[in-house]
């Protein structure tokens, strides 16, 4: 696995990467490239200090450095014997930039959990990869007994589809919340804790807007979601369509606000269908074939423009809409192999997904790296139980696609 911790000096770094050098000129900092500039100070200049000096966030960019290099060819850390069948199954979908941290701290937790005899196999994929495993994974589940003994994932189709697992989670009897009484600070505002005892909620992955300035021209910058869903901004906004988790959040999310009329607006809006890691470098590439004004992404690549002065990050006033991230976990598990069930709740996890993620967490002692004022969309228990939620985004689907011209 390849790794940079900010300590190289720039000259090394591209020596041994040279395929950062495209990297860094998508992201607005070509001049750490500059040949005259590497053979000079590029020789003693520490790539943190360069962050430093750029006002770029270190741990966000960092952090995308890494899974930009692994995005190929990262070795699936699980370790060889939890492939096989074990007594236990741990089974999800990881956002892609925890994966490896959270891999490894599972690993060490099974680790010593060797002594009581009891095996745990596993099984948990990048979250880029999930609609495909997902489909496949699931799609002959019966009962309970078909099910992981704990399984982690962002969103909700998956968890919430009468037709799917959703249906079997629910009724089956066997999963409990693990998670704590009291919730994070950040989140003190909001009713998390599930009614029915089945789901444990451990954090979100928060959209906000990235607002390319020099795209939006006189147009004021959109502070909220009501703001954004003006007809001004039609065909200006590239929404992460692909990313399932966070869109259908999404949707889910503008249509408890705004019903049907808001999906249908939020359509309108498209210019085109994007990745974050593609939203980023349309920001910076002034000859993009499409530029959005306004993109919606993760909070976690927003960052990755912090201290660049041709955009603004937005955090919604209105609140951001969030994907949950979501455990479940069946009560056998917690009574023969408590360790394993509790990392899952532990503040370690709620750390890496907090501080390497930038996902908050919701464990009540994580200190969420969050702007000043973060409010957010969490649509609601009630919400959630009293609608057919795959039944419902497939609908909201239908209406966002009728009302969608994505620019080719």
């Amino acid at each position: 696995m390849k790794f940079i911790s900010g300590n190289e000096k720039l000259s090394e770094l591209f020596d041994r990467y040279p395929e950062l050098k495209d990297f860094f000129v998508n992201n607005g900092l070509k001049e750490a490239v500059d040949t005259k500039f590497l053979k000079t100070t590029g020789k003693f200049l520490k790539l943190s200090s360069f962050l430093k000096l750029k006002q770029r966030d270190e741990k966000g960019f960092l952090n995308a450095i890494n899974l930009f290099l692994n995005k190929d060819n990262v070795e699936d850390i699980t370790l060889k014997e939890s492939l096989k069948d074990g007594d236990f199954s741990v089974e999800g979908l990881l956002p892609c930039p925890v994966r490896i941290p959270l891999l490894e701290g599972l690993n060490r937790v099974i680790e010593e959990s060797k002594g009581k005899g009891i095996s745990v196999s596993t099984k948990l994929e990048a979250a880029s990869t999930g609609a495909r495993w997902l489909e496949e994974r699931f799609k002959n589940v019966k009962t309970a007994d078909d099910l992981p003994d704990l399984f982690i994932s962002a969103g909700f189709d998956v968890f919430f589809s009468d037709k799917g697992i959703g249906g079997i989670i629910r009724e089956s009897g066997e999963f409990i919340d693990i998670s704590w009484e009291k919730y994070n600070p950040s989140f003190k505002d909001y009713s998390l804790k599930d009614p029915e005892g089945i789901y444990s909620l451990i954090g979100f992955v928060p959209a906000v807007f990235l607002v390319n300035l020099e795209m939006l021209g006189d147009l004021p910058v959109p502070e909220s979601w009501e703001e954004l869903l003006d007809e001004r901004y039609n065909q200006m906004v590239s929404l992460p369509v692909e990313d399932f988790d966070l869109f259908n959040a999404l949707v889910l999310g503008i249509y408890k606000l705004y019903g049907e009329d808001g999906v249908a607006k939020l359509g309108k809006l498209l210019i085109k269908a994007m990745h974050p890691s593609q939203m980023v470098k349309s920001v910076q590439k002034s000859k993009a074939h499409v530029r959005p004004a306004v993109t919606i992404m993760p909070y976690f690549f927003s960052r990755m423009m912090h201290g660049s002065k041709k955009v603004k990050v937005v955090w919604p006033k209105d609140g951001s809409i969030v994907s949950p991230i979501f455990v479940v976990a069946k009560k056998k598990l917690v009574e023969e192999l408590k360790e394993v069930a509790d990392y899952f709740v532990s503040k370690e996890v709620g750390e890496i997904l907090a501080h390497k993620g930038l996902f908050p967490s919701t464990h009540p002692e994580v200190e969420n790296i969050l702007p000043e004022y973060a409010p957010i969309n969490w649509i609601g228990w009630d919400f959630v139980y009293n609608n057919s939620i795959q039944d419902l985004i497939d609908s909201l689907f239908t209406i966002f696609n009728q009302n969608a011209k994505e620019i080719s």
